[in-house]
């Protein structure tokens, strides 16, 4: 499914199944709110992100191929209750991306959060700001570029909390 240009809409409660790409793509979209959904086996990205701002509440990102979620080119994404599941990488931040993000729960991803500068257009840092992140089974909790601001109030690896 693909969305560009789009003020003030609302996915709720679907089921995206085996895309056999990104199965929901969001371009220069504001104010869309992704509520209770599921991504599943994605061929790439279950959502894909482009200079949008975006709620993402109470989803399941499950076997994604690439990505549960890719944040880029200056997009604002705020994350509530999000489970990501086997995935290759939980959440991809890029390119003077923000996010902010209560309660994110990793299981059996190769990577949680991953940070990448790919567009030399946007020089501003990107970031991530989280109350908890709770891993079980990943690889690497957080993984990137230092062109990132990274503030996560605790992380969880395998049910310890730790401490850097």
């Amino acid at each position: 499914m693909h969305w560009a240009y789009v003020k003030r809409g609302l996915i709720s409660q679907c089921e995206f199944l085996e895309a056999p790409f990104d199965a929901v793509d969001l371009d220069i979209c504001e104010d869309v709110t992704v509520r209770n959904c599921q991504f599943a086996k994605a061929g790439n990205d279950g959502l894909d992100l482009m200079t949008s701002a975006v709620t993402v509440v109470g989803c399941r990102f499950e076997s994604c191929g690439d990505k549960g979620i890719s944040v880029g080119e200056a997009s604002q994404l705020s994350l509530d209750g999000n489970l990501y599941r086997g995935c290759q990488i939980g959440i991809q931040i890029k390119d003077s991306s923000q996010v902010r993000a209560k309660r994110i729960e990793m299981q059996s991803c190769t990577t949680g959060i991953s940070l990448l500068y790919k567009n030399r257009l946007y020089s501003e840092e990107g970031s991530i700001e989280a109350r908890s992140l709770h891993c079980n089974g990943v690889g690497q909790a957080v993984a990137g570029n230092k062109r990132f601001r990274v503030a996560i109030d605790a992380i969880f690896l395998d049910g310890e909390r730790w401490e850097p």
